[in-house]
C-alpha cells in the first residue's frame, strides 16, 4: 500500500517531536565523542519513532514499505535519509559503552524496517558485551526467522567465534554461501569468512577461499561448488574479534559516509 498524503503529513507532524535533528548531529560524532547525554537523546528519539510508527501505521507488511517511502520523500527536504542515520546508530551507541540502550534501539528499529540489519546488530551488541548465551539465542532465532540473509549469518558466525565455538562458525559461514544468492552480499560473506580463517591461523583455507571469491566475482555468479566441500578445518582456537561493528565502503574500503569512522563495506553497505 502506497503512503497516503494524510499519513505522510501525520508522520511529519509527529516526527517533529522526535528530536531527529539531534539524532543527526549525534550520527556525525566519532564514537569517542558520544556522551551519556547523546545516548539518552538518541535512545529517546528511537523510542519516540517506534511509538509513532506503531500508532500511525497499521502494522501490516506494507507499513515497512510506507516508512521507506516516507524517508525517501523526507530526504528531499533534509538532504539526508533518516534511515542512513539510524542504520549505524545502535552499533555506535554500543561501541561508546551504552549497551542496554543500543540493544533496545536495535530491537525497536527492527520492527519497522531493515529487520535483518538490526536483528543482526542485536547479536553483535550482545556478543561484544560478553553476553554470549543471549547473543547465541538471538542468533539462532534470527537464523530461523531470516534464513537467507547474509548479515544474519555473518553476525551469528562471529557470535559463535566470540563464544569460543569456531566449529559452529565454520558451519554457519558455509551455510551462508549455500543460501545467499545476491552477489554483493555473497562477497561480504566471503570476506568475513576469510577474515575468520585468518584469525584462526588457517591461511591455506583462507587463500583457497579468496581465490574462489575472486573467480565468482569475476564471473558474476555464485560458485557451483557447494560450500560444504570447502576444506575449512575446524577445531583451532582463535582470539575474539572485538571490533565494534563492521568495516564499510563507497568504494568497498572507503570511509563510510555515515560518519562512523569505519570502512563502508562493514558499516552501511547493503543496508539502504
Amino acid at each position: 500500500m502506497a503512503l497516503s498524503k494524510d499519513t505522510e503529513d501525520r508522520l511529519r507532524d509527529e516526527l517533529r517531536n522526535a528530536e531527529i535533528a539531534a539524532l543527526m548531529e549525534i550520527s556525525n560524532k566519532r564514537i569517542a565523542e558520544i556522551t551519556e547525554s547523546d545516548c539518552r537523546v538518541a535512545h529517546g528519539a528511537v523510542v519516540k519513532m517506534d511509538e509513532i510508527f506503531s500508532t500511525v501505521l497499521d502494522g501490516s507488511e506494507s507499513a515497512n514499505e510506507q516508512i521507506d517511502e516516507y524517508f525517501a520523500r523526507d530526504e528531499v527536504e533534509r538532504g539526508v535519509n533518516i534511515s542512513d542515520v539510524l542504520v549505524c546508530m545502535p552499533l555506535n551507541i554500543s561501541a561508546a559503552g551504552f549497551v542496554d540502550e543500543a540493544l533496545d534501539m536495535a530491537r525497536r528499529l527492527s520492527k519497522h524496517f531493515a529487520a535483518e540489519i538490526f536483528l543482526g546488530d542485536s547479536v553483535t551488541i550482545l556478543s561484544e558485551a560478553g553476553h554470549h548465551k543471549e547473543a547465541i539465542d538471538q542468533a539462532e532465532d534470527n537464523l530461523k526467522r531470516l534464513p537467507e540473509e547474509a548479515w544474519i549469518h555473518i553476525t551469528a558466525a562471529e557470535a559463535y567465534e566470540r563464544a569460543g565455538n569456531p566449529d559452529k562458525s565454520v558451519e554457519i559461514f558455509r551455510r551462508a554461501l549455500d543460501v545467499v544468492k545476491d552477489r554483493t552480499f555473497r562477497q561480504d560473506v566471503y570476506e568475513h569468512f576469510i577474515e575468520f580463517l585468518k584469525r584462526s591461523g588457517k591461511t591455506a583455507e583462507a587463500k583457497e577461499l579468496e581465490e574462489r571469491s575472486r573467480k565468482e566475482d569475476r564471473a558474476g555468479k555464485p560458485s557451483v561448488v557447494p560450500m560444504g566441500q570447502i576444506n575449512a578445518s575446524p577445531g583451532v582456537a582463535y582470539p575474539g574479534t572485538g571490533d565494534k561493528g563492521k568495516q564499510q565502503k563507497i568504494g568497498r574500503n572507503d570511509p563510510c559516509p555515515c560518519g562512523s569512522g569505519k570502512k563502508f563495506k562493514k558499516c552501511c553497505l547493503g543496508k539502504n
